[in-house]
């Protein structure tokens, strides 16, 4: 193994795993980052193992999904999206009247609406399976394609491909009702 092959695989995949994992704890950004870099030291440590024209990015999928379950099991947490990570966060503060200003309303009003919208997505995906949580993630929000998907839940691209869309039929009936 090569610094420089372990080097280009991790900016090749780190995105991905972050936006994965980033989705599967909630938003939590502090936890994220943890469970990332423990995913890739393990990545690192069996690096001999990876086999590139095989596996492309299900073997660090894999890794970071057998992680997340290991985390989940040794915290005794259940897995859902939390609404904390959109209603904890305090994009800006006013701390007098006189100090409000056409732009500042105008981007306050930018960021209600777009908390707002992130609120109905997140309580729409906690509606949703776990299976079908993972597939949305996968698909529209890390941006594997269907044959990657299909090699990391040990399906057919085609069968990938036509439980996203279900699972994204349910997900937008679920936003409209909320």
């Amino acid at each position: 193994m090569t610094k420089q092959k372990f080097e280009k695989f991790y900016n090749t995949h780190f995105d991905k795993i972050y936006r994965f994992v980033f989705f599967r704890v909630g938003g939590n950004k502090e936890l994220a980052e943890d469970l990332v870099s423990e995913i890739f030291i393990k990545a690192l440590k069996n690096f001999d193992d990876y086999e590139e024209e095989k596996s492309k990015s299900a073997w660090i999928f894999t890794i970071a999904r057998n992680h997340l379950t290991n985390h989940w099991r040794d915290t005794g947490k259940r897995v859902e999206i939390s609404l904390e990570a959109i209603d904890g966060e305090n994009h800006f503060e006013i701390e007098s009247q006189a100090e409000i200003k056409t732009d500042l309303l105008a981007d306050g009003f930018e960021q209600f609406i777009k908390k707002d919208t992130e609120r109905e997505l997140w309580q729409a995906l906690n509606k949703l399976s776990e299976d079908e949580r993972q597939l949305v993630t996968l698909k529209y929000l890390s941006g594997y394609s269907y044959k990657e998907i299909g090699e990391m839940l040990k399906m057919s691209d085609g069968a990938a491909k036509v439980a996203a869309y279900r699972a994204m039929k349910k997900l937008k009936k679920y936003v409209s009702q909320v």
